[in-house]
């Protein structure tokens, strides 16, 4: 099949976890519809009761919420300090730790899985913890994470570092092919990388602005932005860009109630939000999500960006049009 432009949109592949035991039956991924009609299967096969889910990303806390659902004890094992480690705080963590714990099911934080246990019948009995800690479960879901299928790229001399290269219009090192979604990697939105994000909401804009310079017509992509927004154990979460920076220059405005499950966090550089975490409460999410991507400047009404009353009035007039009739309230 000859072509005038090529676009390499091969996606992720879960990360193996090379493990002792990891062959056995019982032991699944959890990114495609496969792995969960497979999983569908076995749990009343099996007459599971139990599992152990290793990873606590957003694959890993989608993949626990569905087992408690299906009436399974559940445990977590999760290599961070904290779930959602990518763009989540500890004070997030700790609350979505808390409505998990309440619906029964345990997290184990700064710990990895060293070996899958099998018992007689040749199936999982069970997971070792690096602390030689033992978990009986029924089944296993390896939940670390995606890599960039990059197979078909390098075999055809385009760069690659862990994703394939593309510069702002999406092309390659290759002039004619362009690469989106999760197999490529740029810089992020701001400026750091170059970086893999594997999310949706990137995947689909690098695929437009992909479609469009091939297409002829001339486009930019700004760069992915890392963000979740997502319900976790009845706890609704939003997270957006810089979450938990490290370094100098950034300023940290934040609310924590605890005893309401409550938590807001902004992060600014040079009087512009960077990142954002809410927990709990999701109002004007969108605005703040508009606000990053916008970079627009907040000194003239910094002091109200967490009161309950703040919204679109505080905004320049030009962006308060932007929001209702652009792409700023899709978040």
């Amino acid at each position: 099949i000859g072509y005038d432009r090529l676009l390499i949109a091969t996606g992720g592949r879960p990360i193996a976890l090379s493990i002792p035991g990891v062959e056995l039956p019982g032991v699944f991924s959890f990114t495609r519809l496969s792995d969960a009609d497979a999983l569908a299967q076995f749990v009343p096969s099996r007459k599971a009761k139990s599992a152990v889910v290793i990873g606590g990303g957003m694959i890993g806390l989608k993949a626990t919420e569905a087992l408690l659902e299906q009436g399974l004890e559940v445990s977590i094992v999760e290599m961070a300090d904290r779930l959602l480690a990518a763009t989540f705080d500890r004070p997030a963590s700790s609350i979505v730790e808390e409505a998990l714990q309440k619906k029964g099911c345990q997290v184990f934080l700064q710990n990895t899985a060293t070996q899958i246990l099998s018992g007689r019948s040749g199936q999982v009995e069970g997971v070792m913890l690096r602390d030689r800690k033992k978990l009986p479960c029924h089944l296993v879901i390896v939940a670390i994470g995606v890599t960039p299928n990059i197979d078909l790229a390098r075999e055809a001399a385009i760069e690659c570092h862990r994703g394939v290269r593309v510069d702002s219009t999406m092309q390659t090192s290759q002039i004619g092919i362009y690469a989106a979604g999760d197999c490529c990697e740029m810089q992020d939105f701001f400026g750091a990388g170059p970086r893999v994000i594997a999310i949706w909401p990137n995947a689909v804009r690098q695929g437009k602005v992909a479609g469009h310079n091939m297409a002829g017509q001339k486009d930019r992509y700004e760069g992915s932005l890392a963000m979740n927004a997502v319900e976790i154990g009845g706890v609704a979460t939003v997270s957006v860009g810089m979450t938990d920076p490290e370094g100098e220059g950034y300023e940290i405005r934040k609310i924590w109630n605890p005893q309401k499950s409550i938590y807001k966090k902004l992060v600014l550089k040079k009087e512009v939000i960077v990142g954002a975490i809410f927990v709990g409460e999701m109002d004007r999410a969108g605005i703040y999500t508009g606000l990053i991507r916008n970079r627009i400047p907040v000194s003239d009404f910094k002091e109200h960006l967490l009161k309950e009353d703040f919204g679109l009035i505080y905004l320049p007039q030009a962006f308060r049009k932007h929001l209702v009739t652009g792409e700023g309230m899709e978040v």
